[in-house]
Order: structure tokens, then C-alpha cells, then sequence
């Protein structure tokens, strides 16, 4: 029976195929396929200029120093610019929101210098409730994409980032690559299923 049919002849070959999905994929498949040929969007977080703290201890494993004392009336901010490039007293980066027509674009971010190079991360613990922040948090600034990559929105309106050196080969959209072709053809070469050539 080829490969195609078996995955659609009824619950309880599908199941069989699902289990020995997990099983096999990991059994046949190269960690590269597994994960760059598939792989061709990114957290924005990739783009990060800077190190984001997310607790003041993990400021202080990082750097050493201890972090400021945590202050309400600003907003939080868990990154810094050791050297910002300022042009007078201010510095300006830029960070990517989704704009009102739903596509991303570049907003400019102006700090003051000393703000730039601070950060103000309040104090977590279990059963400490978070503290609230004056205006919310300073969003980290992002390297300009490169040429190969573009921003695009995903699930939720979560800011991603595309590279299109990742893109599968042979793809069409909600199709298979000749990646997943060759892999759908071991896993059922393996379980012994027919496929066709």
C-alpha cells in the first residue's frame, strides 16, 4: 500500500504511524534536518543588541555588580548599552512594532544616555508579587536586519524574524519539501510500509 494511503486509511494506522513517527524521526533523521532545513523563522530576540536580564540575580551573575535599586516611577528596563553612541546627551536605536495596517515597522527609541546605560529590574521571588511599573518597559533595541532577512508577524501578532537563507528547498506553501519527502519515505521504509518510488 503506498505511503499516502496508509496515512489516511483510518485511526488506528494513524496512531501507529504517529507513535512510530516520534520514534523513528529520531532514530533516521540528521540533527541538520531536523532542524535548519525546517527552520526558517526566529525569535526577535535573535536581533538583540543587547543581553537582556530578566532577574537582578541574573544581572549580577553576568556582570558582577549589583543591581540598582529597583524604581517604580520609571519604566522597567532589563538591558544596557555599555558604550551608547550618543549624539549630545541622547542616544537613538530602533525596535520594531506592528503597525496599525498589521505590517512591521522600524520605531525610532530616544534615551538619555544615562538611561540608556541603566537598567531597572524589580525584585522576584516566590511569593513576592511583581512590582508595577510607572509606563510599562523599555523595549530592547534590535540590529537592522540583514539582506537575506524580513520581519514577519506570527501567531498572535508576535513580531518574528524570517531568513531566507533557512527557506526550505522545493517548497510550496502547506506542502513538503524533498526534505520531507526523503524523510517520510525512510520512516516508512523502515516500518516496512510500501511507498511509491
Amino acid at each position: 500500500m503506498p505511503l499516502y494511503r496508509f496515512l489516511v486509511g483510518g485511526w488506528n494506522r494513524v496512531d501507529v504511524f504517529a507513535v512510530g513517527l516520534w520514534e523513528q524521526t529520531i532514530a533516521l533523521a540528521p540533527k541538520e534536518i531536523l532542524m535548519a532545513d525546517y527552520v526558517s523563522t526566529f525569535p526577535l530576540s535573535t536581533l538583540y543588541r543587547f543581553p537582556v536580564f530578566q532577574t537582578r540575580e541574573a544581572y549580577q551573575s553576568a556582570t558582577g555588580l549589583e543591581a540598582p535599586p529597583y524604581d517604580a516611577s520609571k519604566p522597567l528596563k532589563s538591558w544596557f548599552d555599555p558604550n551608547p553612541a550618543a549624539i549630545g546627551s541622547v542616544v537613538l536605536y530602533s525596535h520594531p512594532i506592528v503597525g496599525l495596517d498589521g505590517k512591521v515597522v522600524e520605531e525610532p527609541l530616544l534615551l538619555k544616555v544615562a538611561d540608556a546605560k541603566a537598567i531597572n529590574i524589580p525584585p522576584k521571588a516566590p511569593g513576592v508579587p511583581d512590582l508595577p511599573a510607572a509606563e510599562g518597559e523599555i523595549p530592547v533595541p534590535c540590529r537592522p536586519l540583514l539582506a537575506t532577512e524580513q520581519y514577519v508577524v506570527g501567531f498572535g501578532g508576535i513580531i518574528e524574524v524570517r531568513d531566507a537563507t533557512k527557506v526550505p528547498t522545493n517548497s510550496v506553501p502547506g506542502g513538503f519539501t524533498d526534505a520531507d519527502r526523503s524523510l517520510l519515505k525512510a520512516i516508512g521504509e523502515k516500518l516496512g510500509i510500501p511507498t511509491q518510488p
